[in-house]
């Protein structure tokens, strides 16, 4: 979503709204997004609001925070 580059599912990570909540979790229920478990992707996406298309909803700087911390420990 953020590098637009295609790899294995195995080498990006799956980020889901979960009760108004960003959760990086394969199996949670609903849209989800993926991506690549680098701050570059993580920017790029945040960026170019990946996010809000990605996930069908407007996405704020709240639901973000922390975000980036999750993506990289979720590697």
């Amino acid at each position: 979503m953020g590098c637009r580059q295609r790899r294995p599912q195995e080498q990006l990570v799956r980020i889901a709204l979960v009760n108004g909540v960003l959760r990086l979790s394969r199996t949670a229920p609903g849209r989800g997004a993926w991506l690549c478990p680098t701050e570059t992707c993580l920017q790029a996406a945040t960026a170019r609001r990946g996010f809000d298309r990605a996930l069908r909803t407007t996405i704020t700087p709240v639901q973000l925070e922390g975000l980036s911390d999750q993506v990289l420990l979720g590697r």
